[in-house]
């Protein structure tokens, strides 16, 4: 058997899940340290055998959420041209765009916002408070009239799908990750996945 930590994301409302093996945490972790200027969070310890043994994985998976909830709070990662992060833990492409848009608002990621939640379920992603309040700004900023265009019908798209806003304390934590964590074999996937449960949750 080997371990693969399941990863059930919710970003701006969306959720969406993952499979990572350990060596996969390893390669994001090489991969954005090769892109950023300061050092980032360290991983548990990879060992030369006992890797799967359960005192071990369940001693990694609470520091893997620590680990993805601290590199969720670095804007740098998030703004990310390759979102190395972002596809790493399947985040849905509305709430990705929202997460570069609240970060930036600029009118690319404001057009990319526009596109990514004309289907019914990236709507959801502009119910978030932090969006809305930077959709907002954009309508009272001195900018391209097209940004302020964009910003008008999503904000009408927002209020004709109905619902409270949900407000979040910061933007970044709009990026919360939930890691469920089960042994999956590697032809037994949908037996492991039905036995799994949950085990760490971050906020």
């Amino acid at each position: 058997k080997h371990t693969i930590y399941v990863l059930q994301v919710t970003s701006f409302g969306l959720t969406s899940l993952c499979k990572h093996s350990f060596e996969d945490f390893e390669q994001l972790h090489a991969q954005i340290s090769s892109k950023v200027s300061f050092q980032l969070p360290t991983l548990p310890r990879n060992y030369w055998w006992g890797n799967d043994d359960p005192n071990t994985v369940q001693e990694r998976v609470p520091r893997l959420a620590v680990f993805l909830q601290q590199l969720l709070a670095q804007p740098d990662i998030l703004s990310d041209g390759e979102e190395l992060l972002m596809r790493f833990l399947n985040m849905p492409k509305a709430a990705a765009a929202a997460c570069r848009f609240v970060l930036h608002t600029s009118q690319q990621w404001l057009q990319r916002l526009y596109e990514t939640t004309a289907e019914p379920e990236g709507v959801r992603v502009l119910k978030d408070s932090q969006l809305e309040a930077a959709l907002v700004m954009v309508l009272e900023a001195e900018n391209a009239s097209e940004s302020k265009r964009l910003a008008c019908e999503l904000l009408a798209r927002r209020f004709r799908s109905g619902g409270e806003t949900e407000s979040m304390s910061s933007s970044f934590r709009s990026c919360q990750v939930k890691v469920l964590m089960s042994l999956l074999e590697d032809t037994e996937d949908q037996e492991a996945e039905r036995a799994m449960a949950p085990s760490v949750r971050t906020s």
